[in-house]
């Protein structure tokens, strides 16, 4: 997937917001879910999603991060830990 130079922007600018908000403590955690378990997918892609079909027949979401953002304890760096179980 390539992205055009006004998707890679918006990209950035939505990254840049995110950290701001982390960093400023206005969001506790940022997880990675798949997109196989992601019941969003189902309310912006074309494709079927069958995380959404069982949330909506269920009314219970399963999330299985497999990623995610770990706040550092002395200095402000970014980490991004992938396929490790959260501690």
């Amino acid at each position: 997937m390539t992205l055009n130079q006004t998707s890679a922007k918006c990209l950035l600018i939505d990254l840049s917001l995110l950290r701001q908000s982390y960093g400023n403590r206005e969001i506790a955690e940022i997880l990675w879910i798949s997109g196989t378990k992601n019941s969003a997918d189902g309310l912006t892609k074309e494709h079927p999603c069958n995380a959404l079909n069982k949330l909506i027949d269920n009314n219970k979401i399963s999330i299985n991060p497999n990623a995610w953002i770990e706040r550092p304890k002395k200095k402000p760096s970014w980490s991004l830990n992938q396929n490790a179980k959260p501690t």
